[in-house]
């Protein structure tokens, strides 16, 4: 038994219905093998979060397809933004996968601090990088993050970073970034949700589940 591609061709299926890998053939003229080995990623979040070792290793791409491929991904998020910013967090794991990207598009190995912020929902309004430090930390200023959430009339944020090591052990600093962050939601009213720390694939802490920083708050 001879076993061939099912996956319908454009004309079959219209342009709507085809996958993001035959949408990537078709704009950056790419072989059919480089297609199948696209078709591992499914869809554009798993794209984006595919590191340049990941996509690189894949046959046909070069870092010129490489550079093709950030930027068609890129194109398609913009168009999904406005659906994509009314998500709404569930868990951590939701959090982690959007400080994840958001990190990823900086496209750089230092420490990099981003913030979520949501309504009364727990829908995302806006997420935004805040600063992007050097190889070991970033720099966290808590009057300016909460000044932007105060701007984006936010009720509640999550904040994020990378630990470049790719372990994401929380560090003493981590926890006491996260008291004061805590500390000072409640004078202004704002939730602090959540502190994460991305290290290396899909591996996160929160520290809110290990209940670091956040002791005050659970009484």
């Amino acid at each position: 038994m001879k076993i061939t591609n099912t996956s319908p061709t454009v004309k079959e299926a219209g342009v709507k219905y085809i996958s993001t890998a035959q949408l990537l053939q078709i704009v950056l003229h790419l072989s059919d093998r480089t297609r199948e080995a696209l078709e591992t990623f499914r869809d554009t979040d798993k794209l984006r979060n595919a590191t340049d070792a990941e996509l690189l290793s894949l046959p046909g791409i070069g870092p010129a397809k490489l550079k093709a491929i950030r930027a068609f991904v890129e194109l398609l998020e913009r168009q999904l933004l406005p659906e994509k910013l009314d998500t709404q967090i569930h868990d951590p794991n939701d959090a982690a996968s959007q400080i994840r990207t958001l990190i990823r598009q900086t496209n750089t190995e230092r420490e990099v601090l981003v913030a979520l912020f949501f309504d009364t929902r727990n829908r995302i309004i806006t997420k935004e990088i805040i600063s992007i430090g050097n190889k070991n930390m970033s720099i966290v200023n808590p009057g300016e993050i909460y000044g932007r959430a105060v701007r984006h009339d936010a009720a509640a944020l999550i904040l994020g970073h990378n630990h470049p090591t790719g372990d994401p052990s929380p560090s003493t600093e981590d926890i006491a970034v996260t008291r004061t962050m805590v500390d000072a939601g409640q004078l202004l009213g704002i939730d602090f949700l959540d502190h994460i720390i991305i290290g290396k694939g899909d591996n996160y802490v929160s520290l809110r589940e290990k209940q670091l920083g956040f002791e005050m708050a659970s009484r």
